[in-house]
Formats: structure tokens, C-alpha cells, sequence
């Protein structure tokens, strides 16, 4: 839909088709769209076009509106009733607008899994396309949190179609990801880090950690990057705050940062899942920190963890991974500088497509939210690879899902060194970095991101993953540089992608 009305009217005419069993009803909105719902939809508006069809609407993935038949179904289900992340008014109704422990309860706990069917007709054909897809583009190893379904669709592939499977996958488990029963998890669990599926290339897919909900939201979002100082401009449809919200606190409902809220209310937080899983044994990945503060407040809580007397696991033989780090302030340098029992055992993932291919909102007609938000001089924080490296900050640059045009490794290797944006711009040419360092940021670097010894670099005994370039990635001029493809990647020695010739 193109406003409001228009989505509103899509949700009830699907409600209206496939809600007639009474199954629950999963929505996913649009992230700029999400600022708008938050303010004009609540319990009433689903409860009017859903009736008695359990509906949620994920804001994004810590925000949800749900109507009163989804919220009686997770109570019924087991989800306290007197939750922090769920919304009462000044007359002790839900509001039907919920946080992240009660948007990830009804999304894991409440959600049925798909049909059998959906495995073999969608998941593995989609998982093994994606696969695919970065081997052709020199990619050799996949991490980041993965679900539940995610790991049997990658066992199932493992088994029954292992030439598939082309690039290794070293994922940390979301089992603990916005979850209020996280001990019960664990106690059933144990540690299950390093335990993988192996075959002649080596282990193909790897347990390297637990995944943990995200801090702030994404610049498009609801609750936005969560900033220690505030944006120069607040635009309308995003989030209200201008330092952005807390998703751990839920604070878009609750208006409570980490620092305000009681000791019992922060253990029905992620943050007390992160002292629960550094107790087992399991270092965090997947606190997604699309914000100063967000990165101040993890480097934190990985501290605190570490303090803990009751450690099951005294020593972490893998990091903890701090994803999607982009806006740097002079405060984070700080705490890091202060608290050196954090270097070796934490490591940062720079989200450096954000500053060079900044997110837009065509239904706020924005088209760089970033330089709306702080302004093209606020730029200068935002992946600030130099400032990071010379001070002897652990990090990689991140890459996902790779294209033609952008997101490949020669892309992210180009735009490290120069800066320049889709537009031309060069945004704080004085962050930049060598080629050489970039590099390593996409090789060596990013297997320290998860402690990995047995990649990265190219030396006997290591795994035979390597990608032959069709030029020379350190010494094309740079303009051409992200014109530079992969030819032929190798897995553990084996061809896992070649150009037909």
C-alpha cells in the first residue's frame, strides 16, 4: 500500500482469506512504515479487522501491535501477563503494543512451524540459491544469528544434497533472541559452541555462538539508532526520541532507558540473557548496535558478564561479536580505552554500507535518512574505519547478501578506500582506509570477528577456501576496482563456484 488506509485494507482483505481457521496470523510491515503504526494503531484498530483471528504486526523485529485474541493466545501459552513489553494505559488495559520479549515469545514460542511442504518447496531451494549466490562472488564462509528452522533447513542440506552446500556456515544460535525463558534453554542445552558438521573439506557448518536481540533499531525504524546524543533533526514517522529507543527496555512503550529500570525488570531483558549465556560458556553475537549508545551499552553488558563469579566456562576460546556498528562518538573510545579487559574478547562488525549507500524512505519522500537525521557534517561518525583501526580497535566491514552493483568484497574493499557514495559524494575521505587494510578487513579480520584461526589468511594447515580474482584486487587502479569479480572460489579445496568459460 501506498498510505495508511491502503495497508490497512491489504491486512484485512488477507485476514478476511486466511483466517479462518483461527491459525495465528504473522504480519511483517515495511520499517518506514513502522514510525506511522506506532502512533495510530493499537489493540482496537486489529481487533476491528481481525476479530477472533490471532493477528501481530511486527513494527520490526522488537516492536509489535497485536490484537486481543493474539495477546489471550500467548498468555495462554505461558507469557507473564505482567511482562515489562507488554503496553497497559493509565486504566491497566494492554494497549496491544509490545516489546521484544513478548514480540519474540509470539514469534517463536506462539508461531506454528510451516508445513513440511514449505522446507522442500521454499526453504532449501531458497537457502541453497543464496549459497550459491556468494560463492560466485569469492564469498567462502557465511556467520551471523540464525533461526531454529535455518539450522535444519542447513542440516537437511548437509545430508541429503552436500554438494550444495558450497560455503561454510558458522552461525550463533538465536535460541536466546528476545526469549524471557532463556535459563530453561541453557539448563537443557549446555554449551554446544564448536560442535559442527564436518566432511572431507572440513567443518561445513559450525556452532560459533548464541545470538541475543538487537539495542537500537535501523534508521528507518520506529525505535531508530540509539545515539548517546541526539539527532539534529527528528522527523515525523520515525522515532519520537531524539537519542532513538532501547529495544532490550522496550522503551517506546515503557519511555525507559537501561538506567532506569528496575533490577527484576532487566533480568525480563536481553541483557540479562547475555549474563546467562557468558555463564555457559557461549559468547554473544547478533546485539545489533546501529547506534553509539548501543555500542556503549554492549561493550557494557559484555563487561559486566565477564565479572560474573558463577562462570561455568572461566575462559571463551571464541569472541563475543558486536554487529552492525556505525555511528562512532568520541564516548565509545572512551569506555573502551578504560575497560582493556574488553580487547581480545569482543569484536565489532562496521556496517560500512550505511554511510555509502545510505537507507531512504520513499513513504517519507526522504532519500538519505542518514543526512536528514544529522546532516551531512554528522557523517564524519559513521564508520569511521580509521579512527577505529589506529586505535587498535578489533572490527571487519561487514558484507550480506552480495550483487552485481553492490555488497560484493571488491565493492566493500573500493568504498572503504574512497568514500564515495551512489551519488558521487565523498563522505569523510579522512576515515578512510588502505587498500591493503581493506583487505584485511574482508579476510583476516573478519575471521577474528568470531576467533576463527583456521581461515583467513593462506598458510599450511589452514582450510583450503580460496578465490581467484580476474585482476589483481591491490593494484587495479581503485575506480575499476570494484569491476574486479571472482572467477573460481574453493571450499576446503573443492571448486564452489567458476565462471563458465
Amino acid at each position: 500500500g501506498d498510505n495508511m488506509d491502503q495497508i490497512l485494507s491489504t491486512l484485512t482483505h488477507i485476514v478476511d482469506q486466511e483466517g479462518g481457521s483461527q491459525a495465528p496470523v504473522y504480519f511483517n510491515l515495511v520499517d518506514t512504515w513502522s514510525g506511522t503504526v506506532a502512533d495510530s494503531w493499537d489493540i482496537t484498530t486489529l481487533d476491528e479487522v481481525a476479530g477472533d483471528t490471532p493477528v501481530i504486526v511486527f513494527l520490526e523485529s522488537s516492536e509489535a501491535v497485536v490484537n486481543t485474541a493474539m495477546l489471550n493466545l500467548a498468555v495462554k501459552e505461558g507469557f507473564p501477563p505482567d511482562h515489562l513489553h507488554l503496553q497497559k494505559d493509565a486504566n491497566g488495559k494492554y494497549t496491544g503494543r509490545v516489546g521484544a520479549q513478548a514480540a519474540g515469545y509470539i514469534g517463536r514460542e506462539v508461531r506454528p512451524w510451516p508445513d513440511p511442504v514449505w522446507f522442500d518447496e521454499v526453504a532449501i531451494p531458497g537457502a541453497i540459491s543464496s549459497l550459491t549466490n556468494y560463492a560466485h562472488y569469492g564469498v567462502t564462509v557465511a556467520t551471523g544469528h540464525m533461526s531454529a528452522l535455518t539450522m535444519t533447513v542447513m542440516n537437511r542440506i548437509f545430508h541429503e544434497q552436500p554438494d550444495k552446500l558450497v560455503i561454510r556456515v558458522f552461525p550463533g544460535l538465536d535460541f536466546l533472541d528476545k526469549n524471557w525463558e532463556g535459563e530453561k534453554y541453557l539448563k537443557r542445552m549446555g554449551n554446544l559452541v564448536d560442535f559442527a558438521l564436518t566432511d572431507e573439506r572440513g567443518p561445513m557448518v559450525t556452532i560459533v555462538a548464541t545470538s541475543v536481540g538487537p539495542h537500537a533499531g535501523t534508521p528507518d525504524g520506529v525505535s531508530g539508532l540509539l545515539s548517546i546524543k541526539p539527532r539534529t533533526n527528528i522527523i515525523r514517522g520515525l522515532s519520537k526520541n531524539p537519542r532513538g529507543d532501547n529495544r532490550w527496555t522496550a522503551e517506546w512503550i515503557t519511555g525507559l532507558d537501561q538506567s532506569e529500570v528496575t533490577p527484576e525488570q532487566l533480568r525480563q531483558t536481553d541483557y540479562h540473557n547475555v549474563l546467562l549465556a557468558r555463564k555457559h560458556g557461549w559468547p554473544v553475537t547478533g546485539i545489533h548496535n546501529m547506534g553509539s549508545e548501543g555500542i556503549r551499552l554492549a561493550m557494557q553488558v559484555v563487561y559486566e558478564a565477564e565479572q560474573q563469579e558463577q562462570l561455568y566456562v572461566k575462559k571463551l576460546w571464541r569472541t563475543h561479536g558486536l554487529d552492525h556498528n556505525i555511528e562512532w562518538e568520541p564516548e565509545i573510545f572512551a569506555y573502551y580505552d578504560a575497560h582493556p579487559e574488553l580487547k581480545g574478547i569482543v569484536s565489532f562488525g562496521i556496517g560500512l554500507k550505511e554511510v555509502v549507500d545510505q537507507r531512504s524512505s520513499k513513504p517519507l519522500g526522504i532519500d538519505k535518512l542518514l543526512d536528514e537525521q544529522w546532516g551531512v557534517a554528522g557523517l564524519e561518525k559513521i564508520a569511521p574505519l580509521r579512527t577505529i583501526m589506529e586505535r587498535g580497535i578489533q572490527f571487519h566491514i561487514e558484507g550480506s547478501e552480495p550483487h552485481e552493483d553492490t555488497q560484493h568484497p571488491t565493492w566493500h574493499m573500493q568504498k572503504a578506500v574512497t568514500r564515495i557514495d551512489r551519488d558521487g559524494r565523498v563522505i569523510a575521505i579522512n576515515q578512510a582506509i588502505d587498500r591493503k587494510s581493506a583487505f584485511l578487513a574482508l579476510t583476516r579480520w573478519a575471521a577474528r570477528f568470531i576467533n576463527e584461526k583456521q581461515m583467513g589468511t593462506i598458510e599450511p594447515g589452514k582450510f583450503a577456501d580460496l578465490v581467484v580474482f580476474n585482476g589483481n584486487i591491490l593494484d587495479v587502479p581503485i575506480e575499476d576496482l570494484a569491476n574486479v569479480k571472482a572467477v573460481m572460489t574453493m571450499v576446503g579445496g573443492q571448486v564452489a563456484y567458476e565462471t563458465v568459460q
